[in-house]
């Protein structure tokens, strides 16, 4: 493996000139630097970043800590981080917690243990008093698809609350009075905001939801799928379903049509997230959509513009990406509308 010195000694310039081409910093004529790019991939050059990172205090690792990344929303969280990490030459230390506080708090120890640069939470379920404890040890935080009150780290968000109340909405003007809802796990924040939106709706609507009618969910298909079962056996079943996620309703519709009935025209169904398999179901799914890859670029944007400027102060921000509702044939008998 080569240094920058062999590199150095044949192309005829300082080791420094080198460095400055490599690393993009400073001036070096656009031929020398072509020259020095080539001479580098001609000798099988690699940074050596354990050097680098005593120069510069950065390990130009990031640490990503995601509940489920079997989950399509958390995939494509993901790859909007990954992607902006690799493009600003930073690489991914990716933590699938499968929503375990223990699996959680294990990660973010490894990611200390590694000296990883800073650290992103998709969807996390610490404290409050946990979070605040990180970032006040000088380990750069960005929380994303979470709100936590009075925080004070860089957060970015969807509009779950917006977006529930739009869905359950657009059932009521198409004449739903008996809607359901199979919301997602109270104890995250993603799932109270969404069930908080639906209750909201309901009763800007002057409708009471039913106790029956709401059902506990885990935002897996095989819980929709059961719900609806439960649902679809009451005395006075819904005409209409919204589910706090993709997933859940797909198992929805796999119910109804086991159960002989038609979507939408004896229920109706809408979904969250816009998952691209909403649009490839039969019947379509009509479903709110998030900007999912967008939450993770931008996670990731802020959480390097922090960590290469550490002397510059600027107040913790909070970005809210705002939902839109994608209406498709499960919703609207005909239904020829389609936002994506």
């Amino acid at each position: 493996m080569s240094t920058i010195y062999e590199i150095a000694k044949q192309v005829g310039v300082s080791t420094a000139t080198v460095s400055r081409a490599l690393n993009n910093k400073g001036y070096v004529k656009e031929e020398l630097k072509h020259r020095i790019w080539a001479k580098a991939e001609e000798l099988d050059y690699v940074p050596n970043a354990l050097a680098k990172s005593l120069v510069n205090k950065l390990t130009q690792i990031i640490t990503l800590i995601i509940p489920d990344i079997s989950n399509p929303f958390f995939a494509l969280v993901a790859r909007g981080v990954e992607d902006t990490a690799y493009n600003y030459g930073y690489s991914l230390l990716m933590c699938n917690t499968d929503g375990s506080k223990v699996k959680e708090k294990k990660y973010v120890a490894v990611a200390r243990e590694r000296q990883a640069d800073g650290i992103i939470f998709i969807g996390s379920i610490m404290s409050k008093n946990y979070l605040e404890e990180l970032a006040q040890n000088k380990i750069p935080i960005v929380v994303a698809d979470r709100y936590v009150d009075g925080l004070n780290v860089d957060k970015v968000l969807n509009d779950n609350l917006k977006g529930a109340k739009e869905a359950v909405r657009h059932l009521v003007r198409l004449g739903h009075q008996a809607i359901a809802t199979i919301r997602g796990p109270q104890t995250t924040q993603t799932g109270l905001d969404r069930y908080i939106g639906y209750e909201k709706a309901m009763k800007e609507s002057l409708l009471e939801p039913r106790q029956d009618w709401v059902r506990e969910g885990d935002f897996k298909e095989s819980t929709g799928y059961y719900e609806t079962k439960q649902l679809l056996e009451l005395r006075e079943p819904p005409t209409a379903i919204f589910a706090a996620n993709d997933l859940m309703a797909i198992g929805a519709l796999s119910a109804i049509e086991e159960a002989g009935l038609r979507v939408p025209h004896d229920i109706a169904i809408v979904g969250y997230d816009d998952i691209p398999l909403a649009s490839k179901v039969r019947p379509r799914l009509t479903t709110v959509a998030q900007l999912k890859y967008e939450l993770g670029q931008q996670a990731a944007e802020t959480l390097i513009w922090r960590l290469n400027n550490p002397e510059q102060y600027k107040r913790p921000e909070t970005l809210v990406l705002q939902p839109r509702l994608v209406i498709r044939e499960s919703s609207l008998v005909g239904s020829v509308i389609d936002e994506k």
